[in-house]
């Protein structure tokens, strides 16, 4: 199994307050994200950190990762020691990004990994004949740190400690859109088909609402209706699987 995390911020009192977390000391916090993970991480999975790891000193920083799970890898974060301190703490690789591939029911998904989403969205204006800046103040720190979008790609990302889990073609895994949890591959590949197939997965999910909803739907739109509706809805579904 493969997992994927971010800011856990392990040992930093602000965040509980910055970032809304139900815990009243650090001391709780900390224990709270250990038994969530390794609740679902098993020894021998593999979990990618996307940074922001821990805020404690290096002596127990060291200690917590030989308590944690899995074979662990981290995407290095703003808030994170130098590449090779981390590995000397515990971590078993450590990038600045990375790309993986994942495999689901003979499809072949390719994700890039950052701590940071991509390098800030730029608009041309035709009036002014100029290029600007159209993300807030906020998202302009490490603009060199950050991966350029290449349009296609999706993007895994930490740093921004949203409860938003998608925008655009980026996937947010940090702790506080997961229920400070890791997020499984399962997970993601599941949100990567409706970035990838969005008009498929719209498709399936007002399917499936007709059928739990059967006897509803049958009362407003009449018999002929919604088995014409589900028929359409279920040949667009068979057609878009074809065509994969």
């Amino acid at each position: 199994m493969i997992w994927f995390t971010s800011d856990l911020h392990f040992g930093h009192n602000n965040v509980i307050k910055f970032c809304d977390r139900p815990f009243e000391s650090v001391h709780e916090m900390n224990i709270a994200l250990t038994e969530n993970w390794n609740k679902k991480i098993k020894p021998k999975d593999k979990v990618y950190v996307l940074g922001d790891f821990s805020f404690m000193g290096s002596k127990n920083t060291k200690a917590l990762l030989e308590k944690l799970n899995g074979y662990k890898i981290l995407i290095w974060g703003n808030h994170d020691r130098k590449p090779h301190k981390m590995l000397e703490l515990g971590f078993d690789e450590v990038y600045e990004s990375h790309k993986i591939f994942l495999n689901s029911e003979g499809e072949r998904y390719e994700f890039l990994l950052s701590h940071f989403p991509y390098a800030p969205i730029k608009e041309y204006h035709k009036r002014e004949h100029k290029v600007e800046v159209i993300y807030s103040q906020e998202d302009l720190r490490y603009l060199h740190k950050r991966v350029v979008d290449d349009g296609e790609s999706i993007l895994l990302h930490g740093h921004t400690h949203s409860k938003q889990k998608v925008r655009g073609r980026m996937i947010h895994v940090g702790v506080d859109a997961w229920g400070l949890s890791p997020v499984s591959h399962k997970q993601i590949i599941e949100l990567a088909k409706r970035i990838i197939e969005p008009r498929l997965y719209m498709a399936q999910d007002d399917l499936r609402d007709l059928k739990d909803n059967e006897e509803f739907f049958i009362t407003k739109l009449g018999k002929a209706m919604y088995a014409d509706l589900k028929a359409s809805l279920e040949h667009y579904i068979e057609r878009k699987k074809q065509d994969k």
